[in-house]
């Protein structure tokens, strides 16, 4: 017997050991970001065992073989399609400055996403009206309503939403809702789904959470966008999960989450709803998107000119990134940005930092408090060295400030799901607008100016005298924020 227990447990230590080596050549030959490579070598030899089960778990960017099999060849169809809409859409007749021409640029050379002039857009930063007048859309909904959201929550003011749907789809519009797994994991299966579906609305969850996929499977990419089109004709987007922000996670002590939306009414409200339909086909399986023609695209309604910019692991990599970094390096004047988390790579750290040494006002505004305590550690590790280089850092104490807006002087933003944090970057299936509208962005910074109101801007000087049990913290937590 022991004799059988010494060949068995030699036997593990050698498979461990093989498979240690086999990942560190995969982290190796994957020529990674380094910051990532790194956090994984270090994680693997300090939680032995455990640290190979998560980066077996975890570690690889993998939609799975049959989905990404999948997403191949639908993106390719969702590429074609972009292009021959891009053809119908009508040439924008404002002249973009050399910044927005590097942003549309990248955005279509990436994405396909063409520049869509024509729109009129309202902004929303109060979840009552957001309400009132999303259900005043659905309720004028004649051929379908498209809803994507990682979280909905059909606590309080969602209820007569979710009833709007019903009501819809009783007179003969389609409704669809796409939700993430698990963002939206206590609403799916419920039996308020289940009585959505039998009143004709359908229901679609997105990249199921299965654990006997683990090995198949990454089950930490998750579908975060926020999106709704009515009709084809008017959009929604923005930071605001499908819940009432009253009621939401009310026991993390962080206070009413802070969100803003953007309705959107003319040509863009079509390729938003493109970006759901993209999904919920890449899901099932099955070609949805439509052959259309030049006259059933939404008539201008509007000045506004702006672009939709998905984001993802089916999309190119890095590409939300490459276009965030692309409008910093341009910026002339001012970056103002707002975001629930902030975990940087190096990129956006270098860039924020060159802003500021070129003359550039950079302001970033975080929330106090946070609903991850690990998240919000990473975050404050990196800002001594940004308030060294003179970027403006300011906490938010008027609720979690859960609003992702990137401001770039007077004329350029980008508004949408995205937070500052790789895990947006790289991980999560996000949607971008870019704005290229003197007046909208007037208006979004004028929402930052309100923020501003309730916010306390960091001293360096008073930042370096925190504790050193705070210091030994945020950086433990610095040290893993490539993983978060």
């Amino acid at each position: 017997m022991s004799d059988f227990t010494g060949w068995l447990t030699s036997a593990l230590m050698l498979g461990y050991f093989v498979t240690v080596i086999l990942i560190l050549f995969r982290l190796i030959l994957k020529r990674r970001k380094v910051g990532v490579t790194l956090a994984w070598i270090g994680v693997i030899f300090a939680v032995p065992i455990i640290g190979v089960f998560a980066y077996l778990v975890f570690g690889e960017l993998e939609l799975g073989r049959f989905r990404a099999k999948r997403a191949r060849r639908l993106n390719t169809k969702y590429r074609v399609w972009l292009d021959s809409m891009a053809a119908l859409i009508p040439a924008t007749q404002q002249e973009l400055n050399a910044k927005q021409q590097g942003v549309a640029k990248l955005i279509f050379s990436r994405e396909g996403m063409p520049l869509l002039p024509g729109n009129a857009t309202k902004l929303f930063t109060e979840a009552g009206p957001v309400f009132e007048a999303l259900i005043a859309d659905i309720n004028d909904a004649d051929q379908s309503v498209w809803m994507e959201f990682y979280i909905l929550e059909e606590r309080g003011r969602v209820e007569p939403v979710l009833q709007s749907l019903e009501q819809a789809a009783s007179r003969g519009v389609q409704v669809f809702i796409a939700l993430d797994s698990a963002g939206s994991s206590k609403f799916i299966g419920s039996e308020r789904q289940l009585q959505l579906e039998r009143n004709g609305v359908k229901v679609l969850e997105l990249l199921p959470v299965l654990p006997w996929r683990l090995w198949l499977e990454r089950q930490d990419l998750r579908v975060h966008r926020k999106a709704v089109v009515v009709d084809g004709r008017v959009g929604w987007t923005g930071s605001m999960n499908l819940v009432d922000p009253i009621l939401f996670n009310e026991d993390a002590g962080v206070g009413e989450w802070v969100d803003t939306m953007i309705r959107i009414e003319g040509p863009a409200a079509l390729f938003l709803k493109s970006v759901i339909v993209n999904d919920w086909q890449l899901e099932t399986g099955r070609n949805l998107l439509p052959r259309l023609r030049e006259s059933e695209l939404p008539n201008p309604s509007g000045g506004v000119l702006c672009q939709v910019a998905p984001s993802g692991p089916a999309s190119p990599n890095d590409s939300i990134e490459e276009v965030l970094l692309t409008a910093i390096y341009s910026a002339q004047s001012c970056v103002r940005m707002t975001t629930p988390y902030f975990v940087p790579g190096e990129g956006l750290v270098t860039a924020l930092k060159a802003a500021v040494h070129r003359g550039v006002e950079v302001t970033l505004i975080v929330p106090k408090r946070n609903d991850s305590r690990l998240v919000g550690l990473a975050s404050s590790s990196y800002y001594e060295e940004l308030l060294a280089a003179g970027v403006r850092i300011e906490v938010f104490d008027g609720g979690l400030l859960h609003a992702k807006l990137v401001v770039i002087d007077d004329d350029l933003a980008l508004y949408g799901s995205v937070n500052l944090d790789m895990r947006s970057f790289w991980l999560n299936f996000e949607l971008t607008v870019a704005i290229y509208h003197d007046d909208t962005v007037h208006q979004l910074h004028q929402i930052i100016d309100r923020y501003q109101r309730d916010t306390r801007a960091l001293s360096l000087s008073r930042w370096r005298r925190r504790s050193l049990s705070t210091k030994l913290l945020q950086q433990l937590a610095y040290l893993t924020s490539p993983l978060l």
